[in-house]
């Protein structure tokens, strides 16, 4: 069994990208060792996305039946197994292609960052010895191996489903069938989970067998808990342990300096909760190990003796390589997620051409944190997407809002009965699976940064350093982007204060101040680890965010920001 966490070749992943911009990312690039995470919301579009592919592959198709008992998790396993299939497959025809310029299996070893294995890539070629090059070959078709497959859920959208009138039984739910559909599936990878603790769920996972270590200590499927900090990974990971369940990595990201859905953590900054990780990842590992292994020895077969590995990863906002670099040697970061720079590459997300172009001539007021998630929670939104086009003709005509035909969103369901797609959500448009779609386009703000479509190599070697995308040499670093549009955000919730729309509000701005200001601080220290040129460009953009910090809250009645005052 092969343990994509054991054999990563790259530093960077592919995080979720909306319903459908990642579904089907997996086939375009694990065979090149990347790793993906696809999302499993929408289930009746997965099914879509198999009939798609299967025919496409020459493979038959088999409709699943309206009728069956658990259509939602049968549509994911039934997805799944399908690019498991797929990718395996490409991967043995990737082993098997010649070395040669333009084979299947020197894009793989082109594409890799430097390091030991591209460097046994490298003396292969050099070799003149045909003996000693076809023994490096062979190597070589032995260690390329495949990125992992991962999944998403979003915890919170797991309502309940009713039938004639009664709730079904727990199992039935959004996310407890999307769970079942994962883990029933033939995939070794990891699924990751997102927007916090759901004791049900998290619970409904000691079910299945593949999240625990089999006798020689191994998992076939694994746990990623997506934390905005360092106390919600404790917690997360402390109850999950207590079931005899480990959390193989921390995917740490930005609360607002990323894409799609956006959670404030109270002015919290990338830095300082990296910081605090490294500081106490031993104490985290022994922690939950410690309680782990008391679950453990009830169930069996094996207990391990020494904690599994634990990986730190961070997503959010990171658009440079000196970024990414910093990010894997000052934080100890074991990955970086690269998600909105994709969007602009065809051969790995699905953007249509008319969005692709909007993308390119997005500016920052084309990218904004709206209201139109169904979830209540703040989105990042290409103000020229269509489905933002459809949501202001709405609002004209007094429907204002976006709606959720599929009701995934919603608290409850009052039938089980099939209903039409989100529209507002469906992006798979370029593959005309559904040329009637309006596509939500989720980018981040650091869309700004990039104008040009991309091919995979362009963009890995953006990644890697070998060339710069950026439309700009005079970006911000991605540290005082995500002060920025703290105080951006800051702005727009004293004005929901002032009309009353807030409660408890001197309390949270005070909080929210003290920690921009703690976290500023910090960075004025963390300059020093930057190199003089970048250095002072860094401290004069952080005096000017904590200049805007100062004048922000200095425009409050003085009573607001006191203790009392709250």
């Amino acid at each position: 069994m092969h343990d994509p966490f054991e054999t990563d070749v790259h530093t960077f992943f592919i995080p979720v990208m909306g319903i459908g911009f990642t579904v089907d990312t997996p086939l375009r690039v694990a065979k090149y060792g990347i790793s993906s995470v696809i999302s499993l919301v929408d289930d009746v579009f997965l099914d879509q996305m198999r009939k798609f592919h299967s025919e496409k592959a020459g493979l038959d198709y088999e409709e699943l039946p309206k009728d069956a008992p658990h259509p939602r998790a049968h549509r994911v396993t039934a997805y799944l197994n399908l690019l498991d299939i797929l990718v395996k497959k490409g991967v043995e025809e990737l082993q098997a292609s010649p070395f040669e310029p333009g084979s299947e299996i020197t894009r793989y070893y082109e594409l890799l960052p430097e390091g030991a294995l591209k460097q046994t890539y490298t003396d292969m070629l050099a070799s003149e010895d045909p003996a000693a090059r076809a023994a490096l070959q062979e190597e070589l078709r032995q260690k390329a191996l495949p990125g992992s497959i991962d999944v998403n859920i979003m915890t919170k959208m797991d309502r309940p489903y009713y039938r004639n009138g009664d709730e079904l039984p727990p199992e039935y739910a959004d996310a407890m069938a999307a769970l079942r559909g994962y883990a029933n599936s033939t995939l070794n990878s990891s699924i990751v989970f997102s927007a916090g603790l759901n004791p049900r769920l998290y619970s409904y996972l000691a079910q299945f067998d593949d999240f625990f270590p089999n006798e020689s200590g191994a998992m076939r499927k694994k746990i990623i808990l997506k934390v905005s900090d360092y106390r919600s990974a404790v917690v997360q990971g402390k109850f999950l342990a207590k079931r005899g369940l480990w959390v193989s990595e921390y995917r740490v990201e930005s609360g607002l300096n990323c894409g799609g859905h956006a959670f404030p953590a109270r002015g919290y900054l990338m830095g300082p909760i990296l910081d605090e990780f490294k500081q106490k990842r031993e104490e985290l590992v022994h922690q939950t190990h410690e309680i782990y292994t008391k679950a453990l020895e009830s169930r069996g077969p094996f207990v391990p003796s020494d904690p599994h590995d634990v990986r730190i990863t961070v997503a959010g906002g990171i658009g440079t390589n000196p970024e990414h670099e910093f990010l894997l040697r000052y934080y100890d970061v074991d990955k970086a997620g690269w998600g909105t720079p994709f969007l602009l590459v065809p051969e790995v997300t699905n953007v249509d051409d008319e969005h692709l172009e909007k993308l390119c001539r997005a500016t920052a007021e084309d990218v904004f944190l709206s209201a139109a998630s169904p979830l209540k929670v703040p989105f990042w939104n290409l103000w020229t997407s269509a489905s933002e086009e459809l949501r202001r003709k709405r609002i004209e005509k007094g429907r204002p809002g976006s709606p959720c035909p599929k009701g995934h969103a919603k608290l409850f369901n009052t039938e089980f009965t099939e209903k039409p797609d989100c529209l507002a959500t469906r992006t798979y448009v370029k593959n005309n699976i559904d040329p009637e779609a309006t596509p939500a386009i989720c980018c981040g703000p650091g869309i700004v940064n990039f104008s040009k479509v991309a091919s995979l190599e362009e963009m890995i070697s953006h990644i890697y350093g070998r060339i710069s995308l950026l439309t700009s040499s005079d970006r911000p670093h991605m540290f005082i982007t995500e002060i920025s549009i703290y105080i951006d955000y800051l702005k727009k919730e004293m004005e929901k204060f002032s009309l009353d729309l807030m409660t408890n509000a001197p309390k949270y701005f005070q909080e929210m101040k003290q920690n921009l200001n703690d976290g500023i601080d910090y960075y004025f220290n963390l300059a020093e680890q930057f190199v003089e040129t970048k250095r002072k460009r860094f401290l004069e953009d952080l005096k000017a965010q904590k200049e805007a910090v100062e004048n922000l809250f200095a425009s409050l009645p003085g009573n607001m920001l006191t203790e009392e005052a709250g």
